[in-house]
Formats: C-alpha cells, sequence, structure tokens
C-alpha cells in the first residue's frame, strides 16, 4: 500500500522540508519569513506548517511567484469574491 504524504508537517518537518535547523525556523516563523503554525489537535496543542504555504512563501521570495502564469480561477474567484454564481443569475454587461 502506498504511503499518503502529509501536506501538514510537524516544526521538525518543515525545518527540514525548507533546509534549516529547528531553531533557525523558529527564528525566521517569529521574524515573519515563514507564515505562522495553525494550532491542531483536541486541545489546540500542536502547531503543524501547511506544506502549500510554505511552497508559495518559497515561492514568493525567490521571486517564482511572479514568473508563473495567471491563474484563471482567480479572475472568477475576484468578480465573485470566491462564491458560485448560478449561470442564470449572471447580468450580462453591454
Amino acid at each position: 500500500m502506498a504511503e499518503i504524504a502529509s501536506r501538514f508537517l510537524s516544526r521538525e518537518e518543515a525545518a527540514r522540508y525548507l533546509g534549516v535547523c529547528v531553531d533557525s525556523f523558529d527564528a525566521e516563523v517569529r521574524a515573519g519569513m515563514w507564515p505562522a503554525g495553525i494550532a491542531r489537535g483536541p486541545k489546540r496543542g500542536r502547531l503543524m506548517w501547511d506544506k502549500a504555504a510554505l511552497d508559495a512563501t518559497v515561492d514568493r521570495l525567490s521571486g517564482l511567484a511572479h514568473a508563473l502564469p495567471d491563474n484563471p480561477r482567480d479572475a472568477w474567484d475576484a468578480r465573485t469574491d470566491g462564491r458560485t454564481i448560478p449561470p442564470t443569475r449572471l447580468k450580462r454587461r453591454a
């Protein structure tokens, strides 16, 4: 059976994923370089980092985010404020 890769990373996994030691990762999170952890678990006592959010931050820091083509979904979300609107309720522009 294939192993499922977790989207959420522990503090240690996030540091390893980014290629830094845990102390450096902690300092960079405090400095705002990386997104804050997400409190998870029944008591919200375990901080986890979203791998996609870390990837997006790396893309932004490296300048890659500006080089990527626009996602057509972004324009749709901007027009509809993220809501799905039935086609019959859309007004045509003249």
